[in-house]
């Protein structure tokens, strides 16, 4: 009834735009519709996602370097930033599967690409096991007190992309080294982790994982 091909293998990606803005939301969804094969399903999923059923030849992945093109071309003309989650292929009885592997992909994708395989991860294999209210109270304990701190949170956690290098984070954020300095020692002051130390560099690590999730706190 509604002109979709349920015959071979689908994949599910997702696509998340990070602003919330119905009007652009539609304009990029007609640009990125344009730009894909006409059997595929292209739909709007909520707020500010997008959903792309993909058919696939012999089960192989949709290729990096196609999305990527797909993600320069509308950041570059719409000023935003996309994010993209792949699933695995699978026929369409396990549909369900592929997709929230796409979910948990978008929501750990790489910083840096901001394109992440299902396929590729691995702790966070781990991590989607965890309850929302355990990873709620996982928050609460490490950086709950500076939960409202977004210059610090943000400080954060471009210091861990940028893999602990002082300088790279101090010229990213465009501040003195430091300041950089005096911005960690306010997070370890605050939530009791010392950010120059592993084991707590975990915690907060973690901390922002799931915060990034878009968990509410109470």
């Amino acid at each position: 009834m509604l002109g979709i091909d349920l015959e071979g293998t689908k994949q599910i990606i997702l696509l998340s735009i990070n602003k919330e803005n119905s009007t652009l939301q539609k304009e990029v969804w007609q640009y990125i519709k344009e730009l894909i094969p006409k059997k595929d399903v292209f739909i709007r999923w909520g707020n500010n996602r997008l959903l792309w059923m993909h058919t696939v030849d012999r089960s192989k992945q949709m290729k990096a370097d196609y999305l990527k093109r797909i993600q320069t071309n509308c950041e570059n003309y719409f000023s935003i930033e996309l994010k993209i989650g792949i699933g695995v292929p699978a026929d369409i009885k396990e549909m369900h599967t592929s997709y929230e592997q796409a979910l948990t992909a978008l929501n750990y994708s790489a910083a840096d690409s901001r394109i992440s395989y299902h396929t590729d991860l691995k702790l966070e294999l781990c991590l989607q096991d965890i309850s929302d209210e355990t990873k709620k109270e996982f928050i609460r304990r490490t950086i709950g007190s500076c939960i409202h701190k977004k210059q610090l949170l943000q400080t954060l956690k471009v210091f861990l992309e940028e893999e602990l290098s002082h300088k790279t984070t101090a010229d990213r954020l465009y501040i003195h080294v430091n300041t950089l300095h005096y911005r960690l020692s306010q997070i370890h002051k605050l939530t009791g982790l010392d950010p120059k130390q592993f084991t707590d560099l975990v915690d907060l690590y973690l901390a922002l994982t799931f915060l990034e999730e878009h968990t509410i706190i109470d």
